[in-house]
C-alpha cells in the first residue's frame, strides 16, 4: 500500500508555517526531501506513518498540539499543499457533492484505491467500510479523518462530522447547517459547463501524473530486488564480477532513460497548466484581436492537440528501449565495446524508436 505525498507535503507546509526549522527532520526520516514535498509522489505506507510519528514527537509539544495530525488535516484548505486537487475541490459546484463519491477523494491519498464496502447513504450522512484501519495506521487515518471533515472549507462552508473507527467511516451533516447547503454571495460567474470541463481536465491530469509516479515507485522496487540478488550471488563465485559490471552499466542506462521520461512528463504537465490558464483567460473575455492573432501565429490549436501525442510517442519510444535492453536485445556490454558505432549509426535506432 502506498500513501500520497499530499500528506507529507501538508505536514511540511504546516510545520514551516509555524516557523520551525526542518533540517533535522529530513535527516531523521531517511526519505528524500523532494518526495516528501511532491504532492504527486507516492511513498510506502509504513514510511509515511513513521514520518508522521517523528513529526508528532518533535513538534507536537513545541506547537502545543497534542493531536497535531488533526490540526494539520483541518487546515488542508488553507495550506495549498495538495497540488491540482486543491483547484479541483474549489471548482466543486456544491459542498455536499464532495461526499457523493468518497472513493474518489480517498483514491488521491491511498494506492491502490481502496474499495468501499457496506456503503449506506442517508439524507444527512454516509457510512462505509474500507481496508484501512486506525489500528494499523493511526496517524495517517487521523489526518485523513480531519481532512475529510474540512473539505467543505474549500467552498467556504462549515465542517462536517467524520468518525473513523477501525475500518468504519461515518460522515454526517445536518440540514441545520445552513451554510453547508446555501449558495454563497458572490459565487463565481463561470458557466457551469466550463467549470465542469476544467475540473475534469485538472482531475484527469492529476490521475495520470500520479499513475506515472506509482510506476516509478514499482520500478525502483524492481531495481532494488535485482541489486539484492546480485549481491547474494556474489558469494557463489564464478563470473559474477562480470555480471555485476554489466548490470551496473545496464542499471545506469535504465536510470538515464527514467530521468528522460520524467523530464518529458514534467514538460507535459507544464503544457497542461498553460492550456488551462489560457482557457481560463479566454473565458474571462480576454481574447481580444491581438491575443487571437498571436494564437494564430503560433498555431495554438494545432499545438494543443498535437503535443500530447508527441509527448506520448517520446515516452513510448524510451520505454521500448528499456524493454529491449532488459530482454537482452540491446546488450550494454557489447555496445560499449563497439566503438565504431558511436557515431550516427548508433543514434539511428534511437531515432527510429522515437519516430523522429
Amino acid at each position: 500500500m502506498l500513501f500520497s505525498g499530499k500528506i507529507t507535503h501538508s505536514v511540511l507546509a504546516y510545520v514551516a508555517r509555524q516557523g520551525a526549522g526542518l533540517e533535522g527532520l529530513y535527516e531523521s526520516t531517511g526519505l528524500p526531501e523532494e518526495f516528501l514535498r511532491d504532492p504527486s509522489s507516492w511513498l510506502e505506507a509504513e514510511q509515511v506513518e513513521a514520518f508522521l510519528a517523528i513529526v508528532q514527537r518533535d513538534f507536537g509539544a513545541k506547537f502545543n498540539e497534542p493531536n497535531l495530525m488533526e490540526t494539520i488535516g483541518h487546515a488542508c484548505h488553507d495550506l495549498w499543499a495538495w497540488g491540482v486537487l486543491d483547484s479541483v475541490l474549489r471548482m466543486m459546484p456544491k459542498a455536499q457533492d464532495i461526499y457523493l463519491q468518497p472513493h474518489r477523494i480517498l483514491s488521491y491519498f491511498v494506492s491502490p484505491a481502496p474499495e468501499l464496502t457496506h456503503v449506506q447513504r442517508e439524507e444527512e450522512s454516509i457510512t462505509f467500510e474500507l481496508p484501512l484501519t486506525t489500528e494499523a495506521f493511526p496517524l495517517v487515518t487521523e489526518y485523513l479523518r480531519a481532512a475529510l471533515e474540512s473539505l467543505p472549507g474549500y467552498l467556504g462552508k462549515d465542517r462536517v462530522v467524520v468518525r473513523w473507527r477501525q475500518n468504519q467511516i461515518y460522515i454526517g451533516w445536518s440540514t441545520a447547517q445552513q451554510s453547508f447547503f446555501e449558495s454563497a454571495n458572490g459565487e463565481t460567474n463561470f458557466k457551469p459547463e466550463l467549470v465542469n470541463a476544467m475540473r475534469s481536465s485538472l482531475e484527469q491530469a492529476q490521475i495520470e501524473l500520479e499513475q506515472r509516479k506509482r510506476e516509478l515507485v514499482t520500478k525502483d522496487h524492481e531495481l532494488e530486488s535485482l541489486k539484492t540478488q546480485l549481491v547474494q550471488a556474489a558469494f557463489n563465485g564464478g563470473e559474477i564480477s562480470e555480471s555485476i559490471r554489466n548490470f551496473g552499466q545496464a542499471w545506469h542506462f535504465d536510470e538515464r532513460l527514467d530521468l528522460l521520461k520524467a523530464q518529458v512528463r514534467r514538460f507535459e504537465d507544464y503544457m497542461v497548466r498553460a492550456q488551462q490558464l489560457i482557457t481560463l483567460l479566454i473565458a474571462q473575455g480576454r481574447k481580444d484581436q491581438q491575443v487571437a492573432e498571436a494564437m494564430k501565429r503560433v498555431d495554438w490549436d494545432y499545438l494543443r492537440s498535437a503535443f500530447p501525442q508527441l509527448a506520448g510517442n517520446i515516452v513510448d519510444g524510451l520505454e521500448s528501449l528499456q524493454r529491449q535492453m532488459r530482454s537482452g536485445a540491446l546488450p550494454v556490454e557489447q555496445e560499449r565495446k563497439s566503438n565504431s558505432t558511436v557515431g550516427s549509426d548508433r543514434r539511428r535506432p534511437i531515432d527510429q524508436q522515437l519516430n523522429l
